[in-house]
C-alpha cells in the first residue's frame, strides 16, 4: 500500500509545472498577485511535494518555455502574478458583447459560449466579465439549428454539392435546394450567398438569411450547378445604382443605405398630392447596395417616390423578382408587373 501511494505521488511530480500554471492563471491577474507559500500550500494539497526555491525554478521555466503567458512579480520578492494572457481581459469583454449582442445567436448558446470564454481569465477577472452591453428589445434568432448548419455548409461547398433545407418566412415554409457560394457576416447575421433552382425555370443568384434556414442537409449526390453566375467581384465590392428619390423618401434613404450614399444632383419637382400640385426636392443619388430581395421591397414600398435610373441589369432583375414572386402578391399581381413595366420600358 505504502509502495502505492509512493508512486501515485512521483506521477503527481511529473505534473507539476501543469498543476502550476493552472493555478497562477485561475487566482492571479496583476492585481492579485500570490506569495510563494501559496503555491505551496496548494501543490501540497494535490499531493506534490515542493520545496521553496523550487517554485522559483519552476517559474522561471514557465517564463522561458510557455509562450501563452508572462509571469512577474509584484510588491515584493515571493509575490507572483500572470501579467500577460493569450487573451487579455479587454479582448475577452469584447468579443462577449459581441456574442451577446449579436441577433443571430440564440440567448442559450450565447450564454454558454460567454461563460466558456470566461474560463480564460482569472477567477477575478470572470466577475468584471458578467457586466453585459445593454440591448434594449433585441430581437433573438430562435433558431439554434441555423448555427449548427453552419459547417454543413462550408462543408458542402468544399465538397462541391448543393444543400436542401426549409425556409421559414412569413407567409409560411417552403423547400428549397441551392447551391451555396459564400456565407457572409452582415448586420449580425449570416446572410448564404447562392444560385437557387426552381425546378424547370432558369436559376438565378440571391442570397438567403441563415436565421430562417432550418433542416440544412448536404446532397452528396447532387453536385452544385451554374455558381458562375457569381464572379470575384460579387464579393469584393457591392453594385452602384442609381436612384431618383422624393425628398419625403431621402432620410430614409440615407437610413437604409448607412454611409453608402452619394448625391450627384438636387432639383425641385413638381408632384400631385391630393389633387393639388406642390413643388419637392428630388435627389439623383448613387448608392452602393447588394442587389437583392431587400433592396427590391425597399424599393417597392416607396411606389413612385424612388426609381432607379441605372443600371440596366438591375431594372431587369427587379422585374424578374416581381414576376418571380407574383403568386405572393395574389390580386396585385397585374398592378406591380404593369408599373414595373411602364415605369422603366421593359
Amino acid at each position: 500500500m505504502k509502495e502505492e501511494k509512493k508512486q501515485g505521488r512521483s506521477d503527481r511530480q511529473r505534473l507539476k509545472l501543469l498543476f502550476l500554471k493552472k493555478y497562477l492563471l485561475e487566482n492571479t491577474d496583476v492585481d492579485h498577485p500570490v506569495k510563494v507559500t501559496h503555491i505551496q500550500s496548494y501543490l501540497e494539497n494535490e499531493r506534490i511535494s515542493v520545496e521553496r526555491k523550487t517554485v522559483y525554478t519552476d517559474i522561471k521555466l514557465l517564463n522561458d518555455d510557455d509562450d501563452d503567458i508572462t509571469i512577474e512579480t509584484k510588491r515584493k520578492a515571493g509575490e507572483y502574478f500572470v501579467a500577460e494572457r493569450e487573451f487579455e481581459l479587454t479582448d475577452l469583454q469584447l468579443i462577449i458583447d459581441c456574442i451577446q449582442t449579436s441577433q443571430f445567436l440564440t440567448q442559450k448558446y450565447a450564454d454558454e459560449l460567454s461563460e466558456k470564454l470566461k474560463t480564460l481569465t482569472s477567477r477575478h477577472g470572470r466577475k468584471a466579465l458578467n457586466r453585459r452591453c445593454s440591448t434594449p428589445k433585441r430581437v433573438r434568432n430562435m433558431n439554434g439549428s441555423a448555427f449548427w448548419g453552419i459547417e454543413d455548409i462550408h462543408k458542402a461547398i468544399d465538397m462541391n454539392c448543393k444543400i436542401s433545407f426549409t425556409f421559414k418566412g412569413w407567409d409560411g415554409d417552403e423547400d428549397w435546394i441551392v447551391s451555396p457560394v459564400l456565407l457572409a457576416w452582415g448586420d449580425s447575421h449570416y446572410f448564404l450567398h447562392c444560385v437557387e433552382h426552381y425546378g424547370d425555370h432558369p436559376s438565378s443568384k440571391g442570397y438567403v438569411l441563415v436565421d430562417l434556414m432550418y433542416d440544412i442537409r448536404i446532397l452528396e449526390d447532387e453536385p452544385r450547378e451554374d455558381i458562375e453566375l457569381f464572379d470575384k467581384s460579387d464579393f469584393d465590392k457591392l453594385p452602384t445604382v442609381t436612384l431618383i428619390v422624393d425628398e419625403l423618401y431621402y432620410k430614409e434613404l440615407l437610413y437604409f443605405f448607412d454611409n453608402n450614399v452619394k448625391i450627384i444632383k438636387k432639383e425641385k419637382s413638381t408632384v400631385k398630392q391630393d389633387d393639388n400640385e406642390c413643388v419637392i426636392d428630388e435627389f439623383t443619388v448613387i448608392v452602393k447596395t447588394e442587389v437583392n430581395s431587400s433592396f427590391f421591397e425597399w424599393l417597392l414600398e416607396k411606389g413612385d417616390g424612388v426609381d432607379i435610373l441605372s443600371p440596366n441589369w438591375v431594372i431587369e432583375e427587379l422585374y424578374k423578382y416581381v414576376v418571380r414572386r407574383k403568386d405572393f402578391y395574389l390580386d396585385g399581381e397585374k398592378l406591380y408587373t404593369e408599373k414595373i413595366k411602364d415605369m422603366y420600358n421593359v
